[in-house]
């Protein structure tokens, strides 16, 4: 602390010289003409002539200062007062360096006059009792401090090895430190005022050494606290977590920055008491801001890597500290990765502020700071507060989850979507408000500017957007529940083909309409003319319409069979020469899977006639051949038998949904009579109905002795005697 003194006693002293020689010899004015001022009053015509003149100035001035400055005009929007503020300032730093460097400029002339003002005696015992009363000053307060830090050297090292149990003896003990080390600091003020008294010096000189003996005291007081705080020497005494290599750190830089600004100040303001020009102080007074403003620049880039590594860890110790990491973490981390950045430019700001004089500049920065930390505070609170309640909106209760089971899962669809559409708006908002508290317009220019308009699109834009998804989501989930609905014991009810045809296709229709008419109205809104679109869609349309005849047809002819509900997904059908399942169907195709397995794709302009073999109902029919020596009512009631048979079948009984249908004798054949029947079967049942009846007509006629005929021929031989007939055994047995 001495070598700190002494460094500064030096520094003062040797400018003491160079100010006293700008003192000396104080730059000369020039003197105005009283005489000729004088002569003028006395003469009328001149006196009358000079009273018009200022007349006239003054009639100048009036009107110059009643009409309105055309640059304040222009500066006054959103910028302005910065920009005035900015301007002005640069305008006086300009002005002061000027002045500054004039002064330097004459220098080395007011020096070299000065050098002979060094040999007066006067002047020679004036300077050599000021220096002996300096020295008085400061051999007699740091010889006290001395002499008391020694004799309470040994009470500090007792109180430093003393053991503290509990955190009441930690404090004591540290309290006990405290006062100690303060002792000699108050021994030092209080021995430079006696003997500043004693010396009794003139006015200037008094000053002078005031301002020495504060700024001594400054840098002590401030140090001490320092020393009291991080303890550099003392691990269980430091009062903040920090490494004994981190405390040293902080101290070193605490004093150089602490005993830069105090010496440089209060020095400062003594050479200005020994007539240091004024633009030569302030420009002093700003390059030690300048240093100031490095040194806390250079101190943050070099502890920006360690700051970001304590900022992004999970938790740092105190509970604090955990409490901030656990809520607000993510903020955490996107300033770990910029705070140096943004400390950097604060610090610029503020010397920027300080060194071009802006009115009120400090307040505004200290009051912007506090209010863009509460304002991200609070965008951090409202965000997760919405995200909760957004959370408890589409929570799907049982009772609804039962009734509706894709519900929960539709609504969880747009709950990321939502949640980062509010976060975009909160962050836009915070935008706002945060341009809005440094000092930038941004309320005035979303209420009366363009932002105004930029607001209304993007409104209209956003409930254009929620009408669509709100519109989409309950058509389609009217769509989807009729596909999956469900009778009152739970069991799913199979929709009707047309259904499972049609509604898919009109949930397509109806997201392509949704799409282009949402696509139409943003581009609207972003400013886009969209008549020209209409327009070329139109033409487009038509050369398509021309150029695209058959698919047109396609799609004409595909829309009126499906809403004519003439073929459906899951029909046995026979369309285009092709028979076959249908498998899926769109607006201009439909696709067949035949009996071996083969898909057929046929396009609705192919299709002119349709047999649909499962439409609503279907019939079995069977022509059956019975010998002419069959008695028909027998044969009938046989049939009945079988049908009675196959109804109570319990594997087909379902299909069947009539009795047997005999139409009787159809016709006669070559060696048979034709019976005709039918029985109505579900839709595509008949197939397997219809061989399930002729295996019971079979095994029917079987047992009552009916026989099938099959086709015989009789051959006649003309021109040759008759062949012998050799009878068999069982012939002549008979």
């Amino acid at each position: 602390m001495m070598r700190h003194l002494l460094t500064a006693f030096l520094a003062f002293w040797l400018a003491f010289g160079g100010a006293a020689a700008l003192a000396a010899d104080p730059p000369k004015e020039a003197a105005p003409d009283l005489p000729a001022l004088i002569e003028t009053l006395k003469n009328d015509q001149a006196r009358e002539a000079l009273i018009k003149q200022l007349t006239l100035l003054a009639d100048q001035q009036k009107k110059t200062a009643g009409q309105p400055d055309p640059a304040a005009d222009t500066i006054s929007g959103l910028f302005g007062r910065g920009v005035t503020h900015l301007s002005d300032g640069l305008a006086k730093l300009g002005g002061a360096v000027s002045e500054a460097a004039g002064t330097l400029a004459a220098l080395p002339d007011d020096l070299a006059a000065d050098t002979a003002g060094w040999r007066d005696p006067d002047r020679q015992q004036r300077w050599a009792t000021l220096a002996g009363k300096v020295a008085v000053l400061l051999i007699c307060a740091l010889v006290s401090e001395w002499l008391l830090a020694r004799l309470l050297r040994g009470p500090r090292q007792r109180l430093a090895d003393r053991p503290s149990e509990t955190k009441l003896q930690r404090w004591l003990l540290l309290a006990g430190r405290f006062i100690l080390d303060l002792l000699p600091v108050l021994t030092f003020a209080a021995a430079a005022q006696i003997t500043l008294s004693l010396i009794a010096p003139d006015r200037l000189t008094r000053l002078v050494l005031v301002l020495l003996i504060n700024a001594n005291l400054i840098v002590r007081v401030v140090l001490l606290l320092g020393r009291l705080i991080l303890a550099p020497d003392q691990t269980r005494f430091r009062l903040v977590p920090l490494s004994d290599e981190t405390a040293a750190y902080c101290y070193v830089w605490l004093r150089r920055m602490v005993a830069l600004a105090a010496y440089g100040i209060l020095g400062l303001d003594a050479l200005r008491l020994l007539s240091l020009p004024d633009a030569l102080a302030d420009l002093i007074a700003r390059l030690i801001g300048l240093a100031l403003a490095g040194m806390a620049i250079v101190l943050i880039l070099q502890n920006s890597e360690p700051l970001r590594l304590w900022l992004r860890a999970e938790g740092n110790g105190s509970r604090l500290t955990k409490h901030i990491s656990e809520n607000m973490m993510a903020l955490r981390r996107r300033l770990a990765d910029v705070w140096h950045i943004l400390a950097i430019v604060y610090v610029v700001a503020a010397y920027g502020v300080w060194t071009l004089d802006i009115p009120g500049g400090f307040l505004f920065l200290l009051r912007a700071t506090g209010l863009t930390l509460v304002l991200l505070l609070a965008g951090r609170w409202v965000k997760q507060g919405l995200r909760h309640l957004v959370t408890l909106g589409f929570t799907v209760g049982p009772d609804l989850a039962a009734r509706f089971p894709g519900l929960e899962a539709r609504a969880n669809r747009y709950l990321p979507v939502l949640q980062t559409m509010l976060s975009v708006g909160v962050n836009l908002l915070a935008l706002v408000l945060l341009l809005q508290i440094w000092g930038l317009d941004s309320l005035g220019w979303l209420i009366d500017g363009a932002g105004r308009k930029i607001l209304s699109s993007l409104t209209v834009i956003l409930v254009v957007i929620v009408a669509a998804v709100i519109v989409w989501e309950i058509l389609s989930s009217w769509i989807e529940r009729l596909l999956q609905e469900t009778e009152h014991d739970g069991q799913r009810l199979t929709p009707s083909p047309r259904m499972r045809t049609l509604l898919p296709l009109l949930r397509n229709a109806l997201l392509i309409v949704l799409v282009m008419m949402v696509t139409l109205i943003v581009l609207s809104e972003i400013g886009i003319n969209i008549a020209p679109l209409l327009a070329g869609a139109g033409v487009v349309g038509l050369a398509i319409g021309f150029g695209a005849q058959t698919l047109v047809k396609d799609l004409i002819t595909g829309l009126f069979i499906l809403i004519e509900d003439s073929i459906a997904v899951g029909d046995a059908v026979e369309v285009g020469g092709k028979s076959g399942t249908v498998e899926a169907m769109t607006i201009r195709t439909i696709r067949l899977r035949d009996l071996r397995g083969a898909v057929h794709t046929i396009p609705f302009s192919a299709v002119t006639t349709i047999q649909n073999n499962t439409k609503n109902f279907s019939f079995a029919v069977a022509d059956l051949s019975v010998d002419y020596a069959t008695n028909l009512d027998l044969a009938i009631d046989t049939l009945k038998q079988a049908d009675e048979t196959l109804r109570l079948n319990p594997e087909y009984a379902s299909a069947v949904l009539e009795p047997l249908e005999i139409f009787g004798l159809d016709r006669f054949e070559d060696s048979a009579m034709i019976l005709r029947v039918r029985v109505k079967t579900q839709p595509g049942k008949q197939w397997g109905v219809g061989r399930m009846l002729n295996r019971g007509i079979k095994e029917a006629f079987d047992k009552v002795g009916i026989s099938i005929p099959f086709p015989q021929q009789v051959v006649h031989h003309t021109g040759a005697p008759p062949v012998p007939v050799i009878p068999t055994q069982a012939a002549a047995a008979d």
